[in-house]
């Protein structure tokens, strides 16, 4: 089991009340769930130290016993396992698995606060020292979309959804159920990888009883065992009781295909709204939010912007993790973007073959004489103008898909910059037999020998380029 839930009872050593009377500790935002921590005796850093002062202190404040739906004592013992038992148990405010903790406590329809977000410090067992634990900071929620396949879209290798991009960088993705943090860089291999990690990613399985309810706010707790929780994933990793984002977004994807804009919202997002506690209008809000680019047709499908609880996990050090980098080479790299996204188009002037030295020199040209890829500005434009006569034809998402691995791991939102030596680098070319590679390392230093899932081959063109 992940965690021990404890019934709804009696807390602290008086049989109710933290010594001198917890209920006058609360007001406004400041609440047990934002700042005790949920660990009965594991006082790392005493909670949210922005809670305390000389009146108001952790002892006097925090209950002795979780409330219900918190992990016991014996949660200690499991955390020395993996994964980190913090992200698990963490509730309301405080908590990255919970919806509102994944939009930063907001609910707007669309606002610039709609989309901050926020990073919670967990703390991982250390292989071979579980009395030490890594910290770290995690996000569990940002912007993401997935793309949901349009009939003709649909193959063995794509399924029924694509997730359209990284919503980790400059960040690393940390799944949920692996000790394993990878950084994902735009045409190297990203679509193959974000499936694979959607494969090791997601949050407990929802089960009947208390447990269930380690991912609603406090508010919305209840301790009756007979409630069924909607659990949408079909399937998951070890036992069944680790969800993984892959199933659930292909359980989205199929109640779409299925039954229409309609039947989605039906069964699958009121549901699930419900599940982590949003009342009426939060649910209208973020599903207006959702559904706001439905009516966009992407490279693969519809275009569907994932509630944030259902995004993949980040972290800013990949701390008591195995750092996996994919490399390419950088001309094949070029190459490989300008088929995907210059040649043919209909808006770029330089769209043949004949016209990719254009596009080098653009990239060239930036690199030189701008600090465009290492200071990445919030827009960017470049080169001759388009063919609408509106905008240069080399443009942010052009600055982004050319940046080199590099300037990646320099990059300046980042307070430490990595160094490639702290990663496993596999080449793009052995990346399907060298992901045993990845296996071996795993077991051998992180004590993690389960069974990878297989990585998904993911190719965006039939053919290769002509000579």
């Amino acid at each position: 089991a992940l965690a021990t839930t404890v019934s709804c009872g009696e807390g602290g050593p008086a049989g109710g009340l933290a010594p001198h009377g917890a209920d006058s500790c609360w007001s406004g935002h400041f609440s047990e769930a934002f700042c005790c921590h949920p660990l009965p005796g594991v006082r790392l850093e005493d909670g949210n130290a922005d809670c305390w002062d000389s009146a108001y202190t952790f002892d006097r404040c925090c209950p002795a016993q979780p409330p219900c739906g918190h992990a016991s004592a014996e949660a200690e013992e499991v955390d020395r396992g993996w994964p980190p038992i913090t992200l698990l148990t963490l509730v309301g405010p405080a908590g990255p698995l919970t919806f509102k903790a994944g939009s930063a406590g907001h609910t707007d329809f669309w606002s610039e606060s709609a989309n901050q977000v926020r990073f919670f410090a967990s703390h991982a067992p250390v292989v071979g020292a579980p009395q030490f634990r890594a910290a770290d900071l995690y996000l569990k929620g940002s912007f993401c979309s997935i793309e949901l396949a349009l009939p003709q879209m649909r193959d063995d290798a794509s399924g029924s959804w694509v997730l359209h991009g990284s919503n980790c960088k400059p960040y690393l993705h940390c799944p949920l159920w692996v000790p394993i943090a990878v950084l994902v860089i735009d045409r190297i291999a990203s679509m193959s990888l974000l499936r694979w990690l959607a494969a090791m990613d997601g949050r407990p399985a929802r089960v009947d009883g208390p447990r269930h309810f380690v991912f609603r706010p406090p508010e919305k707790q209840s301790c009756n065992p007979s409630e069924v929780p909607f659990e949408p994933a079909r399937h998951g990793l070890g036992d069944g009781q680790q969800a993984t984002l892959a199933s659930m977004w292909g359980s989205l994807a199929d109640a779409y295909a299925r039954l229409g804009l309609q039947g989605l919202l039906e069964t699958w997002l009121l549901p699930e709204y419900e599940a982590v506690g949003l009342d009426e209008n939060e649910a209208k809000n973020v599903t207006g939010r959702s559904l706001v680019w439905m009516d966009r047709i992407a490279d693969f499908g519809h275009r569907f912007i994932l509630p944030q609880h259902l995004c993949p996990t980040c972290c800013q050090h990949g701390a008591a993790r195995l750092k996996l980098l994919v490399a390419r080479n950088p001309f094949e790299r070029l190459v490989s973007y300008f088929r995907l996204k210059w040649l043919g188009s209909p808006t770029k002037v330089h769209n043949r073959w004949e016209d990719f030295p254009v596009f080098v020199q653009y990239v060239s040209e930036v690199f030189n004489s701008t600090d465009a890829y290492r200071e990445v500005p919030d827009e960017f434009e470049h080169g001759e103008l388009d063919r609408t006569q509106l905008n240069p034809e080399f443009l942010q998402s052009d600055l982004l898909h050319t940046r080199a691995i590099s300037e990646w791991l320099d990059d300046k939102r980042l307070k430490t910059p990595y160094r490639a030596s702290e990663f496993l680098v596999i080449g793009v070319e052995r990346l399907q037999k060298d992901i045993g590679r990845v296996a071996e390392e795993l077991c051998s230093k992180f004590a993690y020998c389960r069974p990878l899932p297989p990585l998904p081959k993911v190719n965006s063109f039939s053919s290769f380029v002509s000579p």
